[in-house]
């Protein structure tokens, strides 16, 4: 993989790269290579990117690397009990190493863990068309890798790049042309693999490691919302997620106006992502540390009590096993509650539409009476309604004389017919 042109000659091959072109901005560092974006998506699972950024306005062709990583704690890494593996790629595709004799116009990964340290090796095509070139000030990503403890051991170290850098890590591209001497000496050839750094004080490549994201649990919403038959439907979303094991809902009852909703017996609890021993409910086990985050499973509740202020919170257990709160949200179960009534057209001719609201699913009456209290029609009677509003079209009997009357609205519970009845009446002139 190393290319065997001796120091002295580097030093001019690289004068030379970078003052043939008179417009590129002159640098120290031709690429940078990057170990980014880590995230820690379980307790015992760590999670990177490996990028080739370039740092220059010259065309680059890469062509292979070597790259030797550690933990910034000193963690032990023993190849028993520690697993590396590439997850996704983005730029690159990787060919398996399969068959004989190996393709030389692709790129080959091998992953592999020695003890103290895991190394990631990339071997290029033979020829520069065959390469990805590094485009100026672009970023080339070689893979996203998993590092997992096998014995499940927590992951909480930062990454490093082993020392010194010019032993354990390769870097090299490719050239489209000779690169020449004037007046003809040849200092490297086309399709040559050079160096990006040199083993003294020449460094035109250097390697960073960013340290392991510090993410936010950020919740997108949490609403609990009375659907009606005493059932309250409870729905929430998460943006991203951090070191999250799974959700809990927990209820409380909230009496008076007044009672403070944060300081609430939350005892009961509804739904827990653990069910028993080594058993999860799927709708409410977490992602862990991830972006985006999710849009959860709906759950449902059902309560017990009408005239009823019902509290919940939404909680989740972090991976050091502490309980944290997230949001919380309150709804009120009605009585069968007529909220709204009303006729149009009043004063009407012949037929009037009634329109009315229900704050919950009621048995429901409809009927006419006069102002003397005689029955003059029954629209319907003990008919189940959903929550929400309502019409009826009222067409009054031939009978009927011009003058003002009363329209009654009674609703009950559709589960529960015994609670208090809800009443609603309507005054409407007849005009013939």
């Amino acid at each position: 993989m190393r290319t065997m042109i001796k120091y002295s000659i580097l030093i001019v091959v690289f004068s030379i790269v970078m003052s043939q072109n008179a417009v590129s901005q002159r640098t120290d560092t031709l690429v940078t290579v990057w170990i980014t974006n880590v995230e820690r998506p379980a307790p015992d699972e760590l999670q990177f990117d490996l990028l080739l950024a370039s740092n220059s306005e010259e065309l680059i062709y890469w062509a292979n690397g070597t790259f030797d990583i550690a933990f910034a704690s000193g963690f032990v890494i023993d190849p028993t009990t520690v697993s590396l593996s590439l997850e996704a790629v983005q730029d690159v595709i990787y060919q398996p190493l399969a068959g004989d004799p190996i393709p030389t116009d692709t790129y080959y990964m091998t992953p592999r863990i020695f003890p103290g340290r895991f190394s990631i090796t990339i071997v290029g095509p033979e020829l520069y068309v065959d390469t990805y070139p590094i485009l100026p000030y672009d970023t080339l990503r070689l893979g996203r890798f998993s590092v997992k403890t096998t014995d499940g051991t927590n992951l909480t170290s930062n990454f490093m790049w082993l020392n010194p850098i010019y032993y354990y890590q390769a870097l090299a591209y490719k050239l489209d042309k000779p690169l020449i001497l004037p007046p003809s000496n040849i200092l490297a050839e086309v399709n040559h693999n050079i160096e990006f750094s040199d083993i003294n004080t020449l460094y035109t490549a250097e390697y960073k490691a960013q340290d392991i994201d510090k993410p936010e649990f950020i919740l997108d919403y949490f609403n609990v919302e009375y659907i009606g038959k005493m059932v309250m439907q409870i729905d929430f979303a998460t943006i991203q997620e951090a070191y999250n094991y799974g959700f809990i809902i927990t209820r409380a009852y909230k009496y008076r106006s007044t009672d403070d909703e944060a300081t609430l017996d939350y005892k009961d609890t509804i739904a827990h992502y653990r069910i028993g021993h080594n058993r999860y409910n799927p709708d409410l086990v977490g992602l862990g540390t991830r972006k985006p985050g999710k849009v959860y499973a709906t759950l449902y509740d059902t309560v017990d009590h009408r005239q009823l202020t019902y509290c919940y919170e939404l909680l989740y257990q972090d991976w050091d096993w502490n309980i944290n709160f997230l949001a919380r949200d309150c709804e009120f179960v009605p009585h069968a509650l007529i909220t709204e009534a009303f006729t149009a057209p009043s004063p009407f001719s012949h037929e009037t539409t009634i329109t009315y609201r229900v704050e919950d699913n009621v048995l429901m009456s409809a009927k006419v009476y006069d102002l003397r209290g005689k029955l003059v029609s029954t629209i319907f009677e003990n008919k189940e309604h959903p929550p929400g509003y309502h019409t009826v079209k009222y067409v009054i009997p031939d009978f009927a004389s011009t003058g003002v009357y009363n329209i009654f609205l009674r609703a009950v519970p559709v589960d529960d017919p015994d609670v208090e009845y809800s009443q609603a009446v309507i005054k409407t002139q007849y005009i013939k």
